[in-house]
């Protein structure tokens, strides 16, 4: 067998497989010489029928599997030995090929390979983001010591709308003629007053609204950045990703029109602050007065905040890198390949998907070329167990006294069985070998900023 390649463009190129017919005719020999003796066929007894027959029934499809196997390991060993960085995956180019079942035929395969870029990386770019950190002012500790007061006040659902109801209904995409677009956007959603940025709407949603009730929403009037717009089409009601929302089509939503149907309204009371309210946040007595609730909430919130400005430094750093970095991609190679391999790709909506799948592999690089630059980023296994045990503690703490390092470790061999979980913790891993091997390079200048502020930084994202 012989593999050449022949290169077809700065990241693509194809490889030409020549496979010989003593390559696989030993491998399709032996697969037929079992099927003979398995074999249960009208007019012969079992193990007794022809290899003429067994070859004109079964030959075809056996020469196809064997040189199927028989590539894909060589094309592996190829691709390894020639240390190729592949993006995506060999794709093979059409070949109307008339097998031959006696396998004593040679034959050429072609498949399309696409390439990563050479590329460097400037550190320079991690360091154009503050790392905030937020320093929990009164207006902040107020506001949640006002949303306690709603999350445990008494609600009720009127009949019509006044100030401060919140509406459940369904925002839905219309037409010029405000009839709903078959197949359009549509979702379930709540319309929250301290949670709507126009004014104007908050006094459509005021006055006198019903169930059945329509009217007129654009997302800009009821979300408060693109970041709310992406996440509200991306998500589920669970919180789970469902769909990709491109740069384009996020600009694409933006300019349709919707309405809202209201279904029901809900009206909270707010709970006078006292014990009843300390009890039912806290737990009965944990908290005795509204100073002890107020410093509370204060270093609730402050693990909060730190936890979130991280996140936020996170995210726009590596936004920065992937948009700062040159780094051609195959696309044409790309887009074909995911068209050909992923069943929610299709020629339609690739160019909708692609810019998210850019994104992601462009990032995916960055990191391989760190972790083959700094070997302290490789994630070992005592890493995962250490990450699980973290995540043991933080869920059933109160289930695992301290010291009982038996009954701790069943907890991490039950996180460490489950495939998704396992490579949630490797995420995060990976993630936090990521930043400090940026910080080393380049470490992040802080910045204090008050919640309120960081609020308002949020939006403008």
């Amino acid at each position: 067998m012989e593999i050449t390649r022949t290169d077809t463009g700065d990241l693509t190129a194809t490889l030409n497989v020549n496979i010989q017919p003593e390559d696989y005719q030993d491998q399709v020999k032996a697969v037929l010489k079992d099927y003979a003796k398995r074999a249960n066929i009208k007019g012969f007894r079992q193990g007794k029928v022809p290899p003429s027959v067994i070859r004109k029934m079964y030959g075809r499809g056996v020469v196809y599997e064997e040189l199927n196997k028989v590539i894909s390991s060589e094309l592996e060993n190829y691709i390894k030995g020639e240390e190729l960085p592949l993006v995506g995956e060999p794709l093979p180019i059409s070949n109307d090929i008339d097998l031959d079942p006696k396998a004593e035929t040679a034959y050429d395969f072609e498949f399309q390979i696409g390439l990563a870029p050479i590329f460097s990386i400037d550190y320079g770019l991690a360091g154009n983001n503050p790392l905030y950190k937020i320093l929990i002012d009164d207006e902040t500790v107020n506001k949640e010591v006002e949303n306690l007061q709603k999350t445990y006040g008494p609600m009720e659902n009127p009949e019509t709308s006044e100030a401060g109801d919140i509406l459940f209904g369904k925002l839905f995409e219309v037409d010029a003629d405000g009839n709903a677009v078959e197949e359009g956007f549509s979702r379930m959603a709540p319309l929250n007053p301290e949670r709507v940025p126009s004014e104007d709407l908050k006094a459509v949603m005021a006055d006198g609204k019903k169930a059945d009730d329509v009217f007129p929403v654009k997302l800009e009037d009821a979300f408060q950045n693109d970041h709310e717009i992406r996440n509200f089409w991306e998500q589920n009601v669970q919180r789970e990703k469902i769909r990709d929302v491109s740069d384009e089509l996020l600009e694409e939503l933006k300019q349709k029109t919707y309405h809202f149907e209201v279904r029901k309204m809900n009206r909270i009371t707010p709970m006078e602050v006292g014990q009843e309210m300390f009890d039912k946040a806290f737990g009965e007595g944990n908290i005795t007065s509204e100073d002890e609730m107020r410093d509370r909430l204060h270093g609730d919130l402050d693990k909060f905040f730190q936890n979130e400005a991280k996140k936020f430094y996170r995210v726009k750093t590596i936004r920065s890198l992937i948009e700062g970095i040159e780094m051609p991609l195959p696309e044409a190679f790309l887009k074909d390949w995911l068209v050909r391999t992923r069943e929610q790709v299709s020629e339609e909506n690739i160019g909708e998907l692609y810019p998210s799948y850019e994104r992601s592999l462009k990032w995916r690089l960055l990191v391989e070329k760190m972790s083959v630059d700094d070997e302290t980023m490789k994630i070992e296994e005592e890493d995962l167990r250490a990450k699980a045990a973290e995540a043991v503690r933080q869920q059933f703490g109160q289930m695992i006294p301290d010291g009982d390092d038996e009954r701790l470790d069943s907890f991490v061999n039950y996180y460490l069985q489950d495939e998704k979980m396992v490579g949630k913790l490797y995420d995060d891993l990976l993630e936090d070998k990521v930043f400090e091997h940026l910080n080393e390079k380049n470490p992040p200048a802080e910045e204090e900023i008050t919640a309120t502020d960081f609020l308002e930084k949020l939006k403008e994202d």
